[in-house]
């Protein structure tokens, strides 16, 4: 069985308190054949540091834009068509 890459995008908002049990947990999975993108809303809280700490790919955004405006440029740069919304 060919396991199909899938594209995990981490919208995230002053997620201080949750943000690194969520990215390791994704990283622990035993499915490894997908890309994680984090982007932060705007956050001003040390989410983004959390972020930048995992191989991932990391999207600043200049201020809070809102979660589907947050989902989308995530999905802008994802390069698979299965898309995962955490």
């Amino acid at each position: 069985m060919i396991e199909q890459k899938i594209s995990v995008i981490v919208p995230f908002f002053n997620s201080e308190l949750t943000l690194y049990k969520c990215l390791k947990s994704i990283f622990q999975s035993d499915y490894k054949n997908f890309e994680v993108i984090a982007v932060s809303d705007g956050s001003n809280d040390k989410s983004d540091y959390i972020a930048k700490k995992f191989p991932c790919k990391f999207i600043r955004l200049k201020r809070n834009f809102g979660s589907g405006f947050t989902r989308n440029q995530g999905a802008k740069v994802a390069k698979s068509k299965i898309l995962v919304f955490i």
